[in-house]
């Protein structure tokens, strides 16, 4: 089994002039970190990483991929063969995300769960209703597949694979990371996810709209919020919203170096923008230890943002 590094404290050497695709390059890894303060001991920034999440397992060594459906239970606790997934990580120290804990219902004990947040290994690729439902003792709807159930799949019109798996990433690869969370004003239990790399530069990563995500913005949906509250996800395209997403990189001692606000979906004064192939965000921002995600939007009621806060990453390039 190739050996993690927990980049809480991650070191490393990076070979001149080598760019690693997928963190592929066995020899690249090196232990040399300070556990005491969590910043590198020493690096050479002479290359550039691309993360494309095909070498990721889960922080505990195990598979990550999300499963056995395309709700991706295991990010949620153990189901059959699957263990929790409790965070991911790539083999050589330059990508590190664990999944939020929380407390729901209140008094109950702290527990790790996707519920509350956080970034899952994916190869779904489900954009309109499988023959049976995959998910038996559930709704299954002519719009499941814009549902929470089909949470893990990613809205990508480039795919030429058919199936339900695998071809949907970047460049016609297999696998991608699904991000979700959002500052629960609610209950105060969702929270923003989080990766961790090593103090480098990130000069760009991709994003796509996950098909939960697409289907509400074009159709809307109605949902039980909090305490049994009907919640109803009006469509982007009908009331002329926006969907934004927000990434936030921090450098190691937690002070925030760049904020970039970039569309999902915004239907404003004639536009007509909806994400729905990869597409690149140029970052360009160094000395970055710690990338957060945000969303906001039009779609805003008491409990907070409506619209699903989650977005497919994939090609997260570091240098």
């Amino acid at each position: 089994m190739k050996k993690l590094l927990r980049f809480a404290a991650c070191g490393f050497a990076l070979v001149a002039a080598a760019t690693f695709t997928g963190c592929s390059n066995e020899d690249a890894l090196v232990d040399n970190f300070d556990a005491a303060d969590g910043k590198p001991l020493s690096r050479s920034a002479s290359s550039q990483v691309v993360i494309d999440f095909e070498d990721f397992v889960s922080i505990e060594g195990e598979d990550a991929l999300a499963g056995p459906t395309s709700y991706g239970l295991n990010y949620y606790q153990p189901v059959g063969s699957f263990s929790q997934v409790l965070g991911i990580a790539d083999s050589y120290g330059y990508f590190w995300s664990d999944v939020n804990s929380g407390v729901w219902p209140a008094g109950t004990a702290e527990r790790t769960s996707f519920e509350f947040g956080g970034i899952a290994l994916s190869d779904w690729a489900m954009t309109s209703n499988p023959s049976s439902n995959p998910n038996p003792g559930k709704p299954f709807t002519d719009k499941w597949w814009m549902s929470e159930y089909n949470q893990m799949s990613v809205y990508n019109t480039a795919r030429t694979k058919t199936g339900n798996r695998g071809g949907a990433g970047a460049n016609g690869s297999n696998n991608f990371a699904v991000v979700y969370g959002y500052d629960d004003v609610y209950a105060n239990t969702t929270k923003e996810a989080t990766f961790v790399i090593p103090s480098m530069t990130l000069k760009s990563l991709k994003i796509c709209n996950t098909a939960y995500t697409y289907g509400v913005i074009q159709n809307g949906n109605v949902w039980e919020g909090e305490d049994n509250v009907t919640v109803l996800a009006q469509s982007l395209v009908k009331t002329k919203g926006y969907l934004t997403l927000i990434i936030k990189c921090y450098d190691g001692d937690d002070n925030l170096v760049k904020r970039i606000e970039t569309p999902l979906a915004d239907y404003r004064n004639g536009k007509n923008i909806c994400v729905t192939t990869w597409t690149t965000i140029e970052v360009n921002a160094a000395n970055v230890s710690k990338v957060q995600f945000g969303f906001w939007g039009s779609d805003v009621q008491a409990g907070g943002l409506c619209t699903p806060a989650y977005v497919a990453i994939d090609d997260v390039v570091l240098e």
